[in-house]
């Protein structure tokens, strides 16, 4: 009965985190981050004047600055529901930190995954 009981809620928890990675489109924030971060670099290899580059600089800086922030906000949002999941079933939580529970919540959550895409694509 129990494993039946870890089942759903393995379930219920894989949807749940990756209906929030989705809701906040953490992919794409993470991928914007990255290509600020490129446009960074290729900055020094400008041959302009220090100003410019400083400008530059100081918007992309910005532009991480907030992405970093909304990354971060995020994890944390994850971080307290895992720390909630602790505090209330600590059996669960055991489980879902083990290797077991990691590969059962990766096979659940690409079927989701795909499930998911599949209905989207028809709507």
């Amino acid at each position: 009965m129990l494993i039946l009981t870890n089942s759903i809620k393995i379930v219920i928890f894989s949807v749940i985190f990756l209906e929030i990675f989705f809701f906040f489109r953490l992919l794409k924030i993470i991928k914007i981050s990255y290509k600020l971060n490129k446009k960074i670099f290729k900055i020094f290899l400008i041959k302009k004047s220090d100003r410019f580059k400083q400008k530059l600089l100081f918007i992309y800086s910005k532009k991480i600055i907030f992405s970093s922030l909304k990354i971060f906000s995020i994890l944390f949002i994850l971080f307290i529901v895992l720390l909630l999941i602790r505090e209330y079933d600590k059996l669960f939580y055991n489980f879902l930190v083990s290797l077991k529970g990691f590969v059962i919540i990766t096979i659940i959550s690409y079927i989701y995954y795909l499930l998911r895409r599949k209905i989207i694509e028809k709507l």
